[in-house]
């Protein structure tokens, strides 16, 4: 892995290109990723996921230090929480989450837990 984790939702087939990660349901396969992951993104094609949860999702990515097209490709509108979705990422100075929809979510808990590099929290519409 050099250090970049992208989320696509299409038929393509990214195995040449780096380890590939399959979720049905939203559930966080790639965690073991944490560790090299310095930058993640959204790639437009993850606007069509529908996903029922984004708990954990980035939970211990300690060395993460951007997070691209969360707000503009990630489609959270079934998303039932998104409990310690960003929990220890310690790196991570700005977030932008004003894009996110969160009116089928019910747990925040912990949502930013140990962030202690945010300074930046983008919540605007």
């Amino acid at each position: 892995m050099d250090g970049n984790l992208v989320f696509y939702y299409d038929y393509n087939d990214y195995s040449d290109v780096g380890t590939v990660y399959k979720t049905v349901d939203g559930s966080c396969t790639w965690s073991d990723a944490a560790a090299l992951t310095k930058t993640a993104a959204f790639d437009e094609s993850f606007k069509d996921f529908e996903t029922n949860t984004c708990e954990n999702w980035f939970s211990g990515f300690k060395y993460m230090e951007s997070i691209t097209g969360l707000s503009t490709n990630l489609n959270s509108s079934k998303a039932l929480s998104t409990k310690r979705m960003f929990a220890d990422c310690r790196k991570l100075s700005t977030i932008d989450v004003s894009g996110l929809v969160t009116s089928s979510s019910s747990t925040f808990e912990e949502m930013f837990l140990n962030c202690n590099s945010l300074t930046t929290l983008d919540v605007t519409d």
